[in-house]
């Protein structure tokens, strides 16, 4: 098992991390810490780690979240990968409880998992239960939400012979884009509890949030012009509806009201039934009034 955690300026919560990840029940790994140009004292944090003969620290030229899990996949050496945010924490039996599923007659390429949200002192905000889904074809569901959080997912080596590694090019949503491409390959799989947890924080702005809107959606745009013949008309307008709620609801955040009412209008012609859009434009209006 390779453990590949990507860190730029992670000095607060890169020890909490690594203390979780070497704390495994699941001991035959490495953890490659692949420190992503950082200007603070990253690499003093992993220097305190290196004794353990399992830790190992690589440097490189800043190049954002992608390419510093390409690189750590790159000088890898174990037939599975798993990755882990510098500020997100692992559960003990995280990989006890993952690793079993690749073992099955029809062999996952990806084993995810639910995951718990975290504070920036590390208290629970809720428990996540995303919606989990197994087997072929998890496009259908990928192109609606992406529900594979990146640091609950371990991926067979084989996923990334077949289909690549992350798009270098895409910002925000370079995740998504590889499990999309992943799941026209590979079958998925998941273990149905939390065995992770996420560092929610509380200053991620409005802005943000809608360039990751903006960046599914051109994501989703270019998947399905790609691959039209496999995504039918009651499919694609379930897609479409959730795409554009959910950067509807973005833009009327950041005060956009004319262009969040646009979209959320869409998302309702496309399906009528979407209580997400309905409300929102419901809040939308109302506060206009």
């Amino acid at each position: 098992m390779s453990v590949v955690i990507p860190a730029y300026n992670a000095s607060e919560f890169l020890p909490q991390t690594l203390d979780s990840v070497l704390a495994q029940t699941y001991k035959s790994m490495e953890v490659i810490v692949v420190d992503d140009g950082s200007t603070d004292d990253t690499q003093g944090c992993v220097s305190t780690f290196l004794s353990d003969s399992r830790v190992r620290y690589h440097w490189k030229e800043n190049g954002g979240d992608g390419s510093a899990r390409n690189e750590g996949i790159r000088i890898s050496t174990a037939p599975y990968v798993a990755f882990v945010d510098a500020d997100d924490l692992w559960y003990p039996d995280k990989l006890e409880k993952q690793m079993p599923l690749f073992d099955q007659k029809i062999k996952p390429g990806i084993v995810f998992s639910d995951r718990d949200l975290i504070n920036e002192k590390g208290e629970p905000i809720l428990g996540c239960q995303w919606p989990l889904f197994r087997g072929n074809r998890l496009y259908e569901r990928l192109l609606i939400q992406n529900f594979v959080p990146t640091s609950a997912a371990v991926v067979a080596r084989e996923v990334f012979k077949e289909v690549g590694m992350f798009d270098e090019n895409i910002r925000y949503v370079c995740d998504r884009d590889f499990w999309l491409r992943a799941s026209l390959k590979f079958p998925f799989d998941f273990v149905p509890k939390a065995l992770e947890a996420h560092r929610k924080w509380g200053n991620q702005m409005t802005s943000n949030k809608l360039a990751f809107a903006e960046a599914a959606l051109q994501l989703i745009t270019r998947f399905v012009r790609e691959h039209q013949d496999l995504i039918d008309a009651s499919l694609e307008s379930k897609i479409w509806s959730a795409a554009y709620a959910r950067r509807g609801i973005c833009l009327g955040e950041s005060g956009r009201y004319r262009g969040a009412l646009e979209d959320l209008l869409y998302a309702i012609r496309q399906r009528p039934t979407n209580r997400q859009a309905v409300k929102s434009l419901i809040k939308l209006v109302l506060g206009r009034l």
